[in-house]
């Protein structure tokens, strides 16, 4: 959407790996004009306030010092920037669905219903 209205793109990501398939999908669709970065989100190798907009989708909340990833955010926002944010937190529902061990699911009913095969048609 915003490189439709003629914004500059960048993505960053720690691992290469994703970044790898970022590229892939992005190319997929035809966007070829991203700039993809390998870099840390608790000291991003981007510009003091070179963004209108940043949009992080589940990564922030993998930060080792989550506070810290936050201040980059602000850091690399322009002034009268926005911040998007998507996170689940450990109290949440997703979080206790991950504390669920997977290698106990089958004992119980409603822990199979996490398990990845418990969608599959048999």
């Amino acid at each position: 959407m915003a490189r439709a209205r003629g914004a500059v793109v960048a993505g960053v990501d720690l691992t290469p790996e994703l970044l790898a398939v970022a590229r892939r999908r992005a190319a997929d669709a035809d966007y070829s004009d991203i700039t993809w970065i390998e870099g840390d989100a608790e000291n991003l190798p981007l510009p003091d306030g070179g963004f209108d907009v940043v949009v992080s989708s589940c990564g922030l909340m993998f930060a080792p010092d989550q506070q810290k990833a936050a201040n980059e955010v602000a850091r690399v926002t322009s002034k009268d920037g926005r911040i998007a944010i998507q996170a689940w937190t450990r109290e949440g529902g997703v979080g206790r669905m991950f504390k669920v061990p997977m290698s106990i699911s089958h004992h119980r009913p409603a822990c199979r219903a996490l398990s990845s095969g418990a969608t599959r048609r048999k």
